[in-house]
């Protein structure tokens, strides 16, 4: 295989292309793990670790879209909505003095 087609296969496997998007990274879920319409971010199906796995996602997908910057393979502002109102929906309102309130962080 070769390094295009590896970075192909693991672009469309962030956005579930296989599997219809439900699973995607890029975007909302109505069950289980991931980040939710309302703002909320939960983890092992019941925990809100925004401040945990959810900054470790955010701080995944920041340096994902920094490695395909300038490339064929670069992420839109159209592929981050979602992670963009999850910041400002998600995080900011958990921020007080530039620390993470204790109740989200796992």
């Amino acid at each position: 295989m070769q390094d295009d087609e590896k970075v192909r296969t693991g672009r469309n496997a962030l956005f579930d292309l296989n599997g219809g998007g439900r699973k995607s990274v890029f975007g909302h879920v109505t069950s289980d793990d991931g980040f939710y319409q309302d703002g909320s971010y939960i983890s092992h199906h019941v925990y809100p670790y925004t401040g945990g796995y959810g900054l470790t996602h955010i701080l995944a997908i920041s340096h994902l879209t920094s490695a395909l910057h300038d490339t064929s393979y670069a992420l839109t502002g159209s592929d981050l909505s979602v992670i963009y109102n999850s910041i400002r929906k998600t995080f900011t309102p958990f921020v007080f003095r530039g620390m993470m309130m204790g109740n989200v962080r796992g």
